[in-house]
């Protein structure tokens, strides 16, 4: 680890604090939908798509989100509002309970059925889910990035993206990792897998109560890179009484969540027994066995995700090159820091996320259980391994 400590600095990146846009900001901002209008003129994808633009994460007080707006319209594209009032309060209050500003990562972590309902209030056939941040670059300069992804609502994939970095527009060529890349890294990633089985309506039904539940709680679900939490649903049914072509079923939801990483442990665990109201038919039947199961995943979701009681932690730690290297020794680097890391009890999991190889800078995001880190987790490696010489910065 010594030759490791000579060619890199640690850092522990915090997350930085927006504030209302000044002038020279909203100068910026307006230069960048400048770009984007005389840009997005080509984008064929989106021609003939009825648009609707989601608040933008990074703005203040929806003025980026007006500009944008504006140039989508003037470059030819549809930009579609709600038909009346009232639908525009729903459009609203549907991201207001998905709190798609605060903590909602990407589309792909809402309910399909909460995204069907978005399209369906504006007649939708595109969402543009958009972040946007200030970089100042000393005191007299200042510049916007903007990230832009089309998600369509019938395939539900996104189909499109863009950077616009320094007044340059870059189309985006893998479009799922840089939409995880729009999410705080910090967030816990839980996957919901569901076993096949003879109750595929419980089973749906239930595990998409827990992605809503999940995703309201703050945690990013179904992300397209690996796991810090698993939860596994399970289900089945059987025909307690039949009268004529009217059912009733009974059946059970078992539910398991396992935090996964170095020594996977089971962090909870809950089957529920119930018997849903007479349907007339099979389907409709089982379709009131779900009614009847689904409500008590939601709540468990909330009883056993609470941060206590997952007890997992993210750190986003980049390293530097304090000299320049050849790629073998970046990858050796790499290697051995991640190998280091994960060796520490407690460390669930340590992977590379990002590198810029123009800069000699790489970025790990750090899983790990709090409770074997009271005294912080890069506070702990300073002390543990002192020859690395770390460099600690707020």
């Amino acid at each position: 680890m010594k030759a490791m400590a000579k060619g890199l600095m640690l850092v522990f990146l915090a997350p930085l604090t927006l504030l209302a846009f000044d002038q020279k900001e909203r100068a910026a901002l307006r230069q960048l939908a400048g770009t984007v209008e005389s840009e997005i003129r080509s984008v064929s994808v989106l021609d003939g798509k009825a648009i609707t633009v989601l608040p933008v994460k990074g703005d203040q007080e929806g003025y980026f989100e007006g500009l944008l707006i504006q140039a989508l319209t003037r470059a030819g594209k549809t930009c579609v509002t709600a038909n009346d009032e009232e639908k525009d309060a729903r459009f609203k209050r549907i991201l207001s309970e998905i709190k798609w500003d605060e903590r909602q990562a990407i589309l792909r972590s809402v309910d399909p059925a909460t995204i069907d309902t978005l399209g369906e209030l504006k007649s939708t056939q595109i969402l543009l889910e958009s972040a946007v941040e200030i970089v100042k670059n000393g005191p007299k300069e200042t510049v916007a990035e903007l990230n832009l992804l089309a998600y369509a609502i019938k395939t539900k994939q996104y189909v499109w993206g863009a950077n616009v970095i320094d007044g340059k527009f870059a189309p985006i060529k893998t479009i799922g990792e840089t939409a995880q890349g729009m999410a705080d890294p910090s967030r816990i990633r839980v996957a919901v897998r569901c076993e096949k089985g003879n109750a595929a309506v419980v089973i749906d039904d239930a595990a998409s109560a827990i992605r809503n539940a999940l995703a309201k709680a703050g945690y990013v679900v179904d992300s397209p890179f690996p796991p810090d939490v698993e939860v596994t649903v399970s289900a089945s049914r059987e025909v307690f009484d039949r009268t004529g072509e009217w059912y009733k079923l009974t059946g059970s939801l078992s539910l398991k969540t396992r935090i996964l990483g170095g020594n996977p442990r089971t962090l909870a665990e809950k089957t529920v027994t119930k018997s849903g109201a007479r349907g007339l038919g099979e389907a409709a039947a089982e379709k009131n066995l779900a009614n009847a199961l689904t409500a008590e995943a939601g709540e468990w979701v909330k009883a056993s995700f609470t941060p206590e009681q997952v007890g997992l932690k993210v750190s986003t730690v980049e390293l530097k090159l304090r000299e320049k290297v050849v790629s073998a020794d970046e990858l050796k680097l790499q290697a051995e820091f991640c190998q280091t890391v994960n060796a520490e009890k407690g460390v669930r999991s340590a992977r590379l996320i990002r590198q810029d190889a123009k800069t000699g800078t790489f970025t790990f995001r750090i899983v790990f259980d709090a409770e074997q880190f009271s005294d912080g987790f890069l506070n702990t490696l300073m002390v543990k391994h002192p020859e690395w010489d770390l460099g600690y910065v707020k």
